[in-house]
């Protein structure tokens, strides 16, 4: 079988439970590892403070790409995504958040301020597919009641790599927020 977000998720409990770290925890995860952040968090809310998706997917990026892309530059797509050197099950996994919802789970998105579309892409499809990933960062907020985004301005998909800076201060905020409770 293929791994999924569910199959790393469960790997993450099982890694914090023998790590001795006890309390709470603050997940942070990028792109597909937003994800598993929502999964551990959405299945074990006792175990979670709160959770920072970093340009994370979003169950719909998929089906936006199809409809914008149309059947055959998706196939050449999927077949893309499905060589992806860990070999996960991307769309199941996708599918494993559909119905995610957080509760009141501290809730941090950011997004990347800058778009990456390469140059092979037609520069209408390409603004089409950013305001699509757009919207969806917008939505994931709604994972959460507390849920807030922050555009990581002068970062591409890779908001750690590009801005480190962000990331380290959405979780170190998260952070002063367990302090104070």
């Amino acid at each position: 079988d293929m791994p999924t977000a569910q199959t790393a998720s469960d790997n993450l409990r099982a890694l914090i439970s023998v790590s001795g770290i006890s309390g709470p925890v603050i997940l942070v995860g990028h792109s597909y590892g937003g994800l598993i952040a929502q999964l551990y968090a959405a299945q074990h809310p006792a175990d979670t403070f709160g959770v920072v998706l970093v340009d994370s997917l979003h169950h719909e990026n998929l089906e936006r790409a199809r409809l914008i892309l149309g059947e055959q530059s998706m196939s050449l797509f999927m077949e893309a995504l499905n060589a992806n050197p860990e070999n996960v099950d991307i769309p199941t996994s996708l599918e494993q958040v559909r119905d995610i919802n957080l509760g009141d789970t501290p809730l941090t998105v950011l997004t990347a301020g800058e778009a990456e579309v390469p140059p092979i892409i037609d520069p209408e499809v390409g603004r089409r597919l950013v305001s699509a990933w757009l919207y969806s960062q917008r939505e994931l907020t709604g994972r959460s009641t507390t849920g807030v985004q922050f555009v990581a301005e002068g970062s591409r998909h890779c908001i750690q790599c590009d801005r480190p800076d962000v990331v380290v201060d959405a979780i170190k905020e998260m952070a002063d927020e367990v302090r104070f409770q």
